[in-house]
């Protein structure tokens, strides 16, 4: 039973109160049964494709994005994450239960799309392998597609690599064990550590090793330019902003998701035993800076990274892992799925969307996956118009049957052109390979129980 049940016609909806975006909508506003807030706006030129997702009902992405959406004549709908954040289970059922109402109201869409941003496109994915029979497609903005087991290995490798070189020892600053009031003690003395760290060549060094390591942008703010690739001085910074410095730094992050997935998964989902940091700095594409600020500042590189290699290890905890396992991707695609991203976003990575398309590509699902990269610097760094053009995109795909070019930068930059609403910035891109990668197959090979699509088995691991 809703608690809050509000319906409003013709409402004249306009966050910047410009007349370009106003739209006549009907909205309705409620709580779900385990109070989390929901909401729906139908415009009056409803085109009969519905947008459903995380985060709509909180207002983070009620903005000129939006509205651009809603003028052309696109439903809206979603739910806040403020009861049930890293439980995706429990997001998705609020996702269908708010799909429910909406169907209610309004009967069935053309195409019901899931949509969503960050931790919204994460679930989005879940609901992709997962719970995907009411949807016909799916665009993921700025998500970290690599399962929740393979992104958090890769931000314990960070978060591991800076502690163990700078702070061996010191109980305050956690990478695991982030304790409750975090955002108190543990958050702000993270960062000040590393800015201290910042100021000296052999800090500037070891921050750039562990940035390298954890496979981070060498841009991540989008209040600077992009450091051209002969400045070794402006890549560290940009490396340092990854890790610490930016608006929204890793190591910041790092200390209030990981309290989160490791309050409510009862352990651990994160290990890196068995890895060999030396190997891993040998395949990256960036390792050339850690090896020349190594040299400026005076410090041995072996000498760390053989501490790296002696460093007493993470593991897992199987009930944790059991409890993500609806966290990590099969790949078998049903339907088309559109991915946008920047290619400065130290949150979700972009090595993450190679390992996506390559559990895609191993299921043999390639042909329904596209993935569309943006010059731009921070997490979730897009103009209304590059969204708008992704989405008319992902429907022009399921209409179509194919994709045809429409995926090539060019031509979704001229697609962006034409809603008069932002730069168009979409390049091509390719992303290095992701260093930590955990499927549903690799899950189960570990011992979880892992839900598989039917006739479906894994390869020998």
């Amino acid at each position: 039973m809703l608690n809050i049940r509000q319906l409003y016609s013709a409402l004249l909806f306009c966050l910047l109160c410009s007349p370009a975006l106003a739209q006549r909508l009907s909205t309705e506003v409620g709580t779900l049964p385990d109070g989390t807030e929901y909401r729906i706006d139908y415009p009056e030129n409803f085109n009969g494709k519905l947008l459903i997702g995380l985060d709509y009902a909180g207002g983070q992405y009620r903005n000129e994005e939006s509205a651009l959406l809603l003028s052309q004549g696109y439903a809206l709908a979603g739910t806040t994450r403020l009861v049930t954040g890293w439980d995706t289970e429990a997001s998705v059922s609020n996702q269908l239960r708010t799909l429910d109402i909406y169907e209610s109201l309004h009967g069935d869409a053309e195409y019901t799309l899931a949509y969503g941003r960050s931790l919204g496109a994460h679930t989005g994915s879940v609901i992709v392998h997962y719970h995907n029979e009411r949807f016909d497609g799916a665009l993921l903005a700025c998500g970290g597609l690599a399962g929740v087991v393979g992104m958090w290995n890769q931000k314990l490798d960070a978060m591991f690599v800076i502690k163990t070189l700078l702070a061996e020892g010191n109980p305050n600053y956690p990478v695991m064990q982030i304790p409750d009031d975090f955002a108190e003690r543990a958050r702000p003395a993270w960062l000040s550590m590393l800015q201290q760290a910042q100021e000296t060549p052999e800090g500037r060094a070891r921050i750039a090793l562990a940035a390298v390591l954890g496979q981070l942008p060498l841009w991540a703010d989008a209040g600077k330019e992009m450091a051209q690739p002969f400045d070794l001085e402006g890549l560290q910074d940009g490396l340092f902003d990854s890790l610490g410095g930016s608006p929204l730094p890793l190591a910041g992050q790092a200390m209030s998701s990981r309290n989160e997935l490791t309050r409510r998964g009862g352990g651990s989902i994160s290990f890196n035993t068995g890895v060999d940091y030396r190997e891993m700095l040998d395949q990256l594409q960036n390792a050339d800076i850690v090896y020349e600020l190594y040299r400026m500042a005076g410090l041995d590189l072996e000498e760390d990274l053989d501490k790296l290699a002696e460093a007493p290890r993470v593991t897992a905890d199987s009930q944790a892992l059991q409890w993500v396992s609806r966290q990590v991707w099969h790949g078998q695609l049903p339907f088309p799925v559109l991915t946008l991203n920047n290619i400065g976003d130290n949150i979700s990575g972009m090595s993450a969307q190679q390992f996506f398309e390559s559990v895609v590509e191993e299921a043999g699902r390639g042909e329904l996956l596209r993935q569309s990269y943006i010059n731009s610097a921070g997490h979730c760094g897009f103009s209304p118009a590059e969204t708008a053009a992704a989405v008319a995109t992902l429907v022009e795909r399921i209409d179509s049957g194919e994709w045809g070019d429409s995926t090539n930068p060019y031509r979704l930059n001229n697609r962006a052109r034409s809603f008069e609403a932002g730069p168009a910035r979409f390049i091509p891109y390719e992303p290095e390979s992701f260093q930590r990668p955990v499927d549903a197959c690799d899950l189960q090979a570990m011992g979880v129980d892992v839900d598989l699509p039917s006739g479906y088995s894994c390869p020998a691991r």
